[in-house]
């Protein structure tokens, strides 16, 4: 064979060291790189940070106005509940609604959208890179994808009754709270307000 041609193997494994190279951010290239000579490397790394910045301050922004939004409906729609409403449900119930779904926005989703998107990348280019070397690997991958959709129907309704559950044996607490506030107002006061 020429010296010069190379085989789809090899071209295949430099596809995957350019991966491995990007993912490790080029620990062991980093000093030959940032030399004085290099054009490329720094604009591509204040590129990268500028990215990076964009990237957080757009899931801030946008879960800052999710929760704005979701506690606004929640509001509203409590509001405009009948009053029979306030005398069967425990208060407790309501503000554990308004603080668990509040925090999870707040805490939670920014934290899940940071981990889960970088992941999303790398797993669709790492499913077009085998599926390009492997084209068998989509007749694979198509029942497999088939088979862990309806998993996730089942897992997804059994979290929601787990989450219900967990809210319903939170609620005292809140009402326990609400009640001793009331009590304290009373107990202050001389007189019911």
């Amino acid at each position: 064979t020429n010296l010069t041609e190379t085989s789809p193997q090899e071209l295949y494994l430099g596809i995957y060291g350019v991966f491995g190279l990007g993912q490790g951010k080029f620990p062991k290239l980093s000093p030959y790189l940032l030399s004085r000579d290099s054009v490329i490397v720094p604009h591509f790394l204040s590129w990268a940070v500028i990215g990076s910045v964009l990237a957080t301050l757009s899931i801030s922004i946008g879960t800052i106005n999710a929760a704005r939004i979701l506690h606004n409906g929640l509001l509203r729609n409590v509001l405009r509940l009948p009053q029979s409403t306030f005398d069967t449900t425990p208060t407790g119930r309501i503000l554990n609604r308004f603080s668990s779904d509040i925090n999870t926005l707040d805490v939670m989703f920014p934290m899940v959208l940071r981990f889960c998107i970088p992941h999303l990348y790398r797993l669709i280019a790492t499913l077009c890179v085998i599926s390009y070397s492997t084209p068998i690997f989509i007749v694979v991958i198509i029942p497999v994808s088939i088979i862990y959709y309806f998993i996730q129907r089942i897992y997804v309704a059994t979290v929601r009754q787990v989450k219900r559950i967990e809210s319903i044996t939170r609620a005292p607490i809140f009402s326990h709270f609400e009640e001793t506030i009331t009590g304290w107002f009373i107990d202050k006061t001389g007189m019911l307000a």
